[in-house]
């Protein structure tokens, strides 16, 4: 649509780096906002005097029906009441409760005002056309303010609720509207908003090949700014309306969401119909929102039943192929089976040809088991004799070891006794010294004979003893090279005998290593034989797998041959059923009780139009919900 208009230099954040993103339109990278390429005269687009303006008379009775098939204003004040005015009310009695002061922007026909009366809120609404204001005094009798919300003589902090439903694309100045939205909240306040949303990362290519709804909402001059929501959050956190929640959206190209100053708190639905019980009007209002559950729930089931139905259809549909499918299988199964029967009676054949191989295999290896082991007893006598001679060698050996012990002790034992004798020479020595000291002393003392005499003759006393002792000593002696001759006598004849037994052991020896290489021809013969076993059995074990495979194969195929029958069965009582419920729901009161009040196919042609309806929201919609 050509307009007159000058190019923008930046978005409302601010940010003068704009990108190109379709012909009508710049993206802002630093919030993801579109922004529209030539704005509009604001003076054009708005006159609260006359009717020049764009949004006038003439844009709802001409421009929305011819460019976009939208209904006539009075239609639509009928069809949004049940619609979008009470999914939004619904919404709204769980973050703010009446009484309470509500303002709605953009209220074209006034209907979403009329409904907030009704609920027991004190709500006003404001529209830019002279028109549209006396249109929606005259239909629903609801007050209403004209020209910008910049330009109302409004006190700050006097509302609860405001509403810009479908309104904040169109506002050249975003930033000033919701500042002013913001001032004009009480403490609890909230404000409601419903907007197109873009889809942020996705570039208008995308969009096209998605053939995504949004595309729809990028229509110039109508929508000049199409937030997303990081965009709509990063302006309404700038007014100081920092908490946010995002609630469902009613059409899949809009986001619809509620914010406030201070946290928001969500009323329990027990507590929205305590209050909705409080007026005449807003009982009513619960009665509609009665209604309007119980018509999503009818919508609901129905849409589920038709879901049902059709997923039943495509069962049955997709059934009966596949029964096509496994009476082809079946055939091919049946030829192959044929086939397979051909081949396992060759295969029996050989397997009886390879079982009487294998038998005289078995006869022969039976025959190897034996001669084995007649060699292992064999080898085990003479393992035994050999384990007798080591041990005979062992105890020997520890009998040679006892006598070297015993030897030792008695060297030992003579070292003592030799030691002691050289003691006792030296003593004699010494007495004998000392004798001649008295002998000596004697000579030259004759005064003191008597005591040399006693000395003399205690030193006979312990010359005696001493001789005595050295008697006793060389009786020892002579006894002790008594036992070391009979010692030496014992080890001569001790290693006579082991040598003998190491003779005897080396001829053991040789007799064993001669055994071991006659073990070994014998186990190498028998290697030869276990190795033509082993390929034999080998051979027989192929074979054996063949045949399992071919078994496991045979058994698979006659599972799937068995499989496909059963759904093949499956199949048809699932149809029977089907035909049986729809026979039940044709004989059904239900079904007759709405034939016969002519509901039936009301309901049918109410669902059509709905969908019908549904796809129409899908239109670039300058907006349905507010008229714009």
């Amino acid at each position: 649509m050509e307009y007159p208009g000058e190019p923008v230099s930046h978005c409302w954040c601010g940010n003068s780096q704009l990108e190109a993103y379709s012909p009508e339109y710049l993206r802002c990278p630093a919030c993801e906002t579109l922004v529209i390429a030539r704005m509009p005269e604001p003076a054009r687009l708005i006159s609260v005097k006359d009717e020049s303006g764009f949004y006038s008379r003439n844009y709802y009775e001409k421009y929305l029906i011819e460019q976009f098939g939208f209904p006539s204003l009075p239609e639509r004040a009928r069809t949004d009441l049940p619609e979008r005015c009470l999914y939004w009310l619904r919404t709204l009695l769980r973050y703010r409760l009446p009484p309470g002061k509500a303002l709605e922007i953009g209220s074209a026909h006034g209907g979403f005002v009329a409904v907030l009366r009704w609920a027991g809120y004190d709500a006003i609404g404001l529209e830019v056309s002279p028109w549209l204001v006396e249109f929606a005094r005259r239909t629903f009798q609801v007050p209403m303010l004209l020209g910008p919300i910049e330009q109302q003589a409004l006190e700050p902090g006097s509302f609860d609720v405001v509403a810009l439903m479908d309104v904040i694309e169109h506002m050249p100045d975003p930033v000033g509207s919701i500042r002013r939205c913001a001032e004009l909240l009480r403490p609890g306040g909230v404000v409601m908003i419903q907007t197109p949303c873009f889809p942020e990362r996705k570039t208008h290519a995308q969009l096209m090949e998605e053939n995504a709804p949004f595309l729809k909402m990028m229509v110039a001059p109508n929508h000049l700014f199409l937030f997303s929501r990081k965009s709509i959050t990063r302006l309404l956190g700038e007014a100081g309306l920092r908490y946010v929640q995002f609630e469902p959206n009613l059409f899949p190209y809009d986001m619809y969401l509620v914010a406030g100053r201070d946290p928001l708190a969500i009323h329990p639905w027990e507590q929205v119909v305590q209050r909705l019980e409080a007026t005449p009007a807003a009982r009513l209002v619960r009665a509609l929102l009665d209604l309007d559950d119980r018509f999503e729930d009818l919508k609901r089931r129905y849409l589920e039943a038709e879901a049902d139905r059709a997923a039943r259809l495509q069962v049955i549909q997709r059934q009966g192929a596949q029964l096509g499918e496994l009476d082809a299988v079946r055939n091919r199964l049946e030829q192959e089976i044929q086939a397979r029967e051909v081949r396992l009676s060759a295969l029996t054949a050989s397997r009886d040809t390879l079982s009487q191989m294998l038998e005289r295999t078995q006869q022969a290896l039976r025959e190897s088991q034996q001669a084995q082991n007649e060699l292992h007893r064999r080898i085990g006598e003479l393992s035994q004799q050999l384990r007798d001679t080591e041990a005979t060698r062992r105890q020997l050996e520890e009998r040679l070891a006892e006598m070297q012990v015993q030897l030792t002790a008695l060297q030992a034992e003579r070292g003592r006794f030799e030691g002691r004798l050289i003691e006792t020479q030296s003593r004699m020595a010494a007495a004998e010294a000392e004798r001649e000291t008295l002998r000596q002393t004697l000579a030259q003392t004759e005064l003191s004979l008597h005591e040399a005499q006693q000395a003399r003759q205690e030193l006979e006393q312990r010359l005696g003893e001493l001789c005595q002792r050295l008697e006793a000593a060389e009786t020892v002696h002579r006894q002790l090279e008594e036992r070391i001759t009979e010692t030496q006598s014992q080890l001569a004849a001790a290693q006579t005998e082991r040598e003998t037994l190491r003779q005897t052991l080396a001829q053991t020896e040789l007799s064993l290593h001669e055994n071991q290489q006659a073990q070994q021809q014998l186990e190498h013969r028998l290697a030869e034989v276990s190795e033509q076993l082993e390929a034999a059995e080998a051979a027989r074990r192929q074979v054996e797998q063949e045949l399992e495979a071919e078994r496991v194969r045979l058994s698979s195929m006659e599972t799937e041959r068995v499989a496909a029958l059963e759904q093949a069965c499956s199949a048809e009582a699932e149809l029977r059923r089907l035909r049986a419920t729809a026979g039940r729901l044709a004989r059904s009161y239900v079904y007759r009780t709405l034939r016969m009040a002519g509901l039936w196919g009301w309901l049918a042609n109410f669902v059509e139009d709905r969908q019908d309806c549904n796809k129409t929201d899908s239109s670039p919609k300058i907006r349905q919900a507010s008229g714009r």
